[in-house]
């Protein structure tokens, strides 16, 4: 067998006709694909070609890369293997011994020879030391991606962040494009968490939930061991809603996904290393999954662990994230018929969360609020309506109009406490004839049709009130397909229903609702039987 044609010392410069004879024989099958050094050396040898180790690793590594890593000119930086081995040929290019390097770079020797080893991982500080010394792009001896990538890149990701921010979908999904285009040599691994989060957050907008859990769960178990480079509260959220919502979801899937989330949240302090009010957004959407997959009893003793560690009578910096978790706690209360323990928790939560720093959230806690006011206390609907209208001024102040609808149903309610039936017809009819109407979740639509069989009812309409519940019914089976891990609030909405339809003297339907909502709590109770999960503390 022939690979190069005499035998001959290459020598470090002409390490290139080593590569060219290596890849000569890739050709003829005479290497394998992914050969390591040994045999590379091996190959060469036989071929009549001096090749020593050294002369071998790099030309392994240029295999792989299909460049020159030494920064002389002949070619641009590629990727190689690993930090470790462009290391070592970089310093074995400068002519550089270990202590040499070790000094310059103000480290040890020892040190140096696990980084080489690619047993070390070097910070941040001491990689820019490292390069410095190497006359090398930092960003290329730590990723492998060419000089220059990382920043473009970089650029690249805040532009698509700002055209999601935006609403721009396409945008987003084009510079996506760009992104893997122009890092096609490398990215970091912070860049690429950085990357699936964009697209996390496009598919969480076309609704793709099975794409969000095959997308975010990589990263999700990098966090639960360590610090990433993505809002991962966030990304959390979106990550237990995709348990929930994609179809193809276990009860398995469920239980590691809560215990990830667990790990993360108990390992982080709010108001110390983590933002008290991310964590207490995913630390509530966290109870919610657990009231769905293993019921409501695990999650109040979840939730009441974690207001206890909390104790924001000696840290208020922790209120926002406690008046989440009271939050969820009352929604429970509500779902259950204890309105008054409902109210009194959102009374507090309420004033736990800072209007102008919270706007959004702030609204729909108080919108939650006045909702329980009026069914607890229909005799105290003049305050609820007062509070909406304070609501609905901050909404408009802030940008949120998006949020109206929901609020527009809460009024509807309020008013037909107060025996105005003209005006919640009023309310709830220009919500039907708006054009925003067909893009409204099914929770929605079902709240509009059954407050205005309400209506048909005090006005004595049995006929338009059962219309109206028919319709109300069609919208909940609709929101029961999209919502799984919301299933309690559709049961709960089933009892809703199936009490109205007696009102109209509509017996089956109201048994057809019955059924529904004892089919939603059989499944819990068997999904909750012997779930391997135990309240978590934050130690």
């Amino acid at each position: 067998m022939t690979v190069g044609h005499a035998a001959r010392d290459p020598g470090d410069d002409q390490v290139p006709l080593l590569v060219e004879a290596a890849r000569a024989a890739l050709a003829r099958r005479e290497l394998p694909d992914a050969a390591s050094r040994r045999q590379i050396r091996a190959c060469l040898r036989r071929g009549g070609w001096a090749c020593t180790p050294t002369q071998a690793g790099q030309v392994r590594l240029a295999l792989e890369a299909g460049a020159d890593p030494s920064g002389t000119g002949r070619s641009a930086m590629e990727p190689f293997a690993g930090l470790g081995d462009r290391l070592a040929t970089v310093r074995r290019r400068r002519a550089m011994t270990l202590q040499q390097l070790a000094a310059a770079a103000g480290c040890s020797v020892s040190y140096l020879s696990y980084l080489e080893a690619s047993e070390r991982r070097p910070g941040a500080g001491l990689l820019e030391r490292l390069a410095r010394a190497l006359d090398v792009d930092p960003g290329w001896l730590r990723t492998g991606a060419a000089p220059g990538t990382e920043k473009q890149v970089d650029r690249l990701l805040r532009r698509a962040r700002r055209a999601h921010d935006q609403g721009e979908r396409e945008q987003v999904q084009h510079l996506v494009e760009e992104i893997r285009s122009v890092a096609s040599r490398g990215l970091s691994p912070d860049q690429k968490d950085r990357v699936t989060y964009l697209e996390v957050i496009t598919l969480v907008d076309d609704g793709d939930w099975t794409g969000v859990w095959r997308l975010s769960l990589p990263v999700m178990r990098r966090a639960a061991c360590g610090p990433v480079a993505v809002p991962v509260y966030r990304l959390g959220v979106f990550f237990l809603r995709a348990v929930g919502l994609q179809s193809a979801a276990s009860r398995q899937d469920a239980t590691d996904a809560v215990q990830l989330v667990l790990k993360i949240l108990n390992t982080s302090k709010p108001g110390v290393d983590a933002d008290a009010t991310e964590w207490g957004r995913l630390a509530a959407t966290t109870l919610a999954v657990i009231a769905g997959t293993f019921g409501v009893e695990m999650s109040l003793s979840q939730g009441r662990s974690w207001l206890a560690e909390l104790d924001v009578g000696t840290r208020p910096e922790n209120r926002p994230a406690a008046a989440r978790l009271l939050w969820n706690l009352a929604d429970f209360d509500r779902q259950a018929g204890r309105w008054d323990e409902a109210l009194e928790k959102l009374t507090v939560a309420a004033g736990w969360m800072d209007r102008d720093v919270h706007p959004l959230d702030s609204g729909r806690l108080r919108r939650l609020r006045a909702q329980v006011l009026v069914a607890a206390r229909p005799d105290r609907a003049e305050e609820a309506i007062v509070e909406l209208e304070s609501i609905r001024e901050d909404l408009e102040r802030f940008g949120y109009t998006f949020d109206l609808p929901a609020w527009q149903l809460v009024m509807a309610e309020a008013e037909l406490a107060r025996g105005r039936s003209e005006r919640t017809r009023a309310v709830v009819n220009q919500l039907l004839a708006s054009d925003g109407f067909v893009r409204l979740p099914a929770r929605l639509v079902a709240e509009a049709y059954r407050i205005l069989g309400d209506v048909h009812v005090l006005e004595q309409e049995p006929d338009d009130a059962r219309q109206a519940y028919e319709r109300s019914a069609a919208a909940v089976t609709s929101w029961e397909q999209e919502s799984m891990c919301l299933a309690t609030d559709v049961a709960a909405y089933w009892v809703v229903l199936a009490g109205r339809f007696e009102q109209v003297l509509d017996t089956h339907a109201s048994a057809e609702a019955y059924r529904r909502a004892l089919c939603i709590v059989d499944l819990f109770a068997q999904r909750a039987q012997g779930a391997p999960f135990v309240v978590a503390t934050n130690k």
